[in-house]
């Protein structure tokens, strides 16, 4: 059949060459076991036999990891399911409580939930006049840790946007930012997945990553082991102060810090940017200046009375050390720099415990004290008479702190008479109004110039809306300063406790009620803030003790009614208590920085004899400087050379005063500008009217002043006496000067009716 198929379909049938040989692939990988048959046994088929109702259900197995990849799944739904829900329903718009103008708007966050509406507004208000302040609370009026300030005027805001960012109020650096859910129209806020800046969250994945790219050399060479396991147990102790502390510091309770650390030192936290001690460990506080964020003391009492005592607390540091004042002062700041550290430097001849005066027992070689209103105390003096020879367990300064009409005084005055201490009053205008000769200035205010008719408290309350008001005030605070440097002038000579009734530390409740109430201005207000931070940190002591009375205004307003001054009833009403009030939870958490502090309900007066047993019971000279700073400045003076030092610097006022305040400008201060004229005048007024000489204070013969030779100069005034108790009483007189006076010491050309005409 082939024969006669055609030679193109012969071609299809021809032959196909053999398949070529190929040896086989030695290292071929052949499962050997996959050619035999699987071996199995009868378990897989148990199961077709049983019957479901004998056989127990089985529990199913979840590790532990998928139980916690499991939560954190569900967590991430429900979270993601809030976010868009909020994201749904955020509209910043409609918020009631939203400012009027979002472009003048300021975001303030990482705020201290401690800090309060008020101090967040005087630290915001030294940029600009605020309209309102808004801080947002959670729906069970917990703070949220974010405000919003509205400036009334744009360049205001502007002007806190750039200086305000990263300050430090309570411990806490601000982050400020412009009002952005109103003015962006895809702007949403952190919680809700917008925001500028990074979670806790992504930080730790940076971390994580940078330590990988570390450990594989990238980015420049990584960290040794050393390095990494010294990070790692700082973390761990920084997680145990977190906690409460390790088992040695179970002892003391956490009070929570406060502090504003630009300056004054208020506020919780450590700041590690501020002027410290330099040098190895500055910013930790070893050694030099310390800064503390621990806080709670080791020894704290309960109140007597119907209260309980309010336990103190360490923290940081008021500002940098003051260095004594003199040639001396370089010694003894060398040794203090280099035993900070060591309890050598508490005061070795006392002991623990404030005591009754009858059980006080000082031995027979116990110095007298030191009369240091009529001698002064110099360096020459310092070598006659050593300071830590005069001090003893009961020389502490107390101080009584309360809202007006609380009973500070009734019980000032029994808690001195018990312990056997001085006490000093709280300060009144008629201090200083009131001159050695006994002249009242005030009977002469008619012929002065209104710039110098300070009011006393009864004019302040027949007018608080005076122009003088803010004149006032700062002279007050002028004057608590010195009456608290005679307060520490008194112990260190004198070795005699001293009972104190308030102190320039808490002077602003004032400044903040008369704030308030619009009774002082703006620009004094923020004038007085900046001199309280310049003046504060060269007090350097600070009260051993604070015993604060906790009134109600209701009860403060029933005392003050008492008094029967329809004035003051007037003015000190219940908004202006409530401001006093609130602004004292600031002041508190100053001082427990640095002092201990016994917190009384005193609605009802309790007994001093409790409150002497409580104060007993306080360790008032404990100090550790790994524990905080509470007793630092009165535990770290090293010897006699700075004990003396010390001393004169508080007894003659001179350096501490230049140091608080000269060199603060006021031009831009109207309430506290002085016409020229005036203060010519004035002294016109002083030679011809009050004093009747062209003579200062203390050189009038006609008075009975004894003739003074060169031997009375003094440094800081020309009083003929080394000591004054307030500047403003009358060491002032000798330092005013004026070009109608200057060469007309008989004050000829003093006319009467300067009063009348205009200026």
């Amino acid at each position: 059949m082939t024969a006669f198929l055609p030679p193109n379909l012969l071609a299809l049938f021809e032959a196909r060459p053999p398949v070529q040989y190929l040896p086989p692939v030695e290292d071929l990988l052949v499962d050997k076991n996959a050619k035999r048959a699987p071996m199995t046994g009868v378990a897989q088929y148990i199961g077709l036999f049983e019957d479901p109702k004998d056989t127990p259900a089985k529990i199913p197995v979840v590790t532990k990891a998928q139980a916690k990849e499991e939560k954190r799944r569900q967590k991430d739904e429900l979270l993601a399911y809030k976010v868009e829900q909020g994201i749904a329903t955020w509209n910043p718009a409609e918020n009631p409580r939203a400012s009027e103008d979002p472009y003048r708007t300021l975001f303030v966050g990482r705020i201290n939930y401690e800090t309060s509406e008020s101090k967040l507004r005087r630290e915001f208000e030294a940029y600009g006049k605020i309209k309102k302040l808004t801080m947002v609370h959670d729906e069970a009026g917990k703070p949220r840790g974010y405000a919003f300030i509205e400036y009334s005027d744009k360049a205001e805001m502007h002007t806190a946007y750039k200086k305000a960012d990263g300050i430090k109020v309570d411990g806490k650096r601000l982050v400020v930012d412009y009002e952005r859910g109103r003015t962006q129209k895809t702007w949403l806020p952190r919680r809700l997945g917008g925001g500028k800046g990074d979670t806790r969250k992504t930080r730790e994945s940076k971390a994580v990553i940078e330590e990988r790219e570390m450990q594989s050399g990238f980015g420049g060479g990584g960290y040794d082991d050393r390095d990494r396991d010294r990070s790692g147990s700082r973390d761990r102790r920084q997680d145990s102060y977190r906690n409460g502390g390790g088992n040695d510091r179970d002892r003391r309770e956490s009070s929570g810090g406060f502090r504003d650390s630009r300056g004054g030192g208020f506020g919780g936290g450590r700041d590690r940017n501020g002027d410290r001690g330099s040098g190895y460990g500055g910013d930790r506080g070893y050694g030099g200046d310390r800064g503390g964020d621990r806080g709670g003391s080791r020894y704290s009492s309960s109140g007597a009375g119907s209260g309980s005592g309010h336990r103190s607390g360490s923290g940081a540091g008021s500002g940098g050390r003051l260095e004594m004042p003199g040639s001396m002062s370089k010694l003894g700041g060398l040794a203090n720099g280099l035993l900070a550290c060591s309890r050598t430097g508490t005061l070795s001849n006392q002991v623990r415990g404030v005591v009754h005066k009858s059980l006080l027992k000082l031995p027979s070689e116990h110095p007298e004290p030191w009369d240091y209103k009529h001698k002064g105390f110099n360096y020459i003096d310092g070598l006659k008479d050593d300071t830590q020879a005069h001090l003893h367990q009961n020389s502490k300064l107390i101080v009584i702190e309360g809202n007006i009409g609380s009973g500070k005084t009734t019980l000032a005055k029994q808690l001195a008479d018990q312990l056997g201490f001085v006490h000093i009053p709280e300060f009144r205008m008629d201090d200083i109004l009131i001159d050695r000769y006994g002249n009242d200035l005030r009977n002469y205010y008619s012929k002065f110039p209104a710039r110098y008719r300070l009011p006393d408290m009864s004019m302040f309350y027949k007018n608080p809306r005076g122009e003088l008001s803010a004149a006032m005030q700062d002279r007050i605070f002028n004057c608590r300063f010195d009456q608290y440097l005679n307060a520490l002038a008194h112990i260190l000579n004198t070795g005699q406790g001293v009972v104190l009734e308030r102190t320039p530390h808490s002077d602003f409740v004032f400044a903040n009620a008369m704030r308030d109430k619009n009774y002082i201005g703006h620009e004094y207000f923020k004038h007085y803030y900046f001199v309280r931070k310049n003046a504060l940190p060269q007090l350097h002591f600070w009260p051993h003790l604070v015993v604060y009375l906790k009134t109600p205004t209701n009860k403060c307003l029933e005392n003050i009614k008492r008094r029967g001054n329809t004035d003051e009833i007037a003015v000190v009403d219940e908004r202006y208590l409530k401001t006093i009030e609130e602004s004292y939870k600031d002041s508190l958490r100053e001082y427990r920085n640095h002092s201990k502090i016994l917190a009384y309900d005193w609605t009802k007066p309790g007994d001093t004899d409790a409150v002497v047993e409580d104060i007993e019971r306080l360790d008032l000279d404990f100090f550790e400087w790994h524990s905080g700073d509470v007793m630092e400045e009165w535990n770290t003076i090293v010897d006699s050379i700075g004990w003396n030092g010390w001393r004169q610097y508080v007894t003659n006022k001179f350096d501490a005063r230049m140091l608080a305040f000269d060199g603060i400008p006021k031009h831009e201060v109207g309430e506290l500008y002085t016409n020229p004229r005036d203060t010519g005048h004035f002294l016109h007024v002083m030679r011809k009217e009050v004093l009747k000489s062209p003579f200062g204070y203390g050189y009038i013969a006609k008075n009975g002043d004894h003739q003074a030779g060169i031997t009375a100069w003094h440094t800081g005034h020309h009083l003929p006496e080394p000591w004054y108790e307030y500047y403003f009483r009358e060491a002032y007189y000798d330092d005013l000067t004026s070009h109608e006076t200057s060469l007309d010491l008989d004050s000829d050309s003093y006319d009467p009716d300067y009063v009348h005409h205009h200026h």
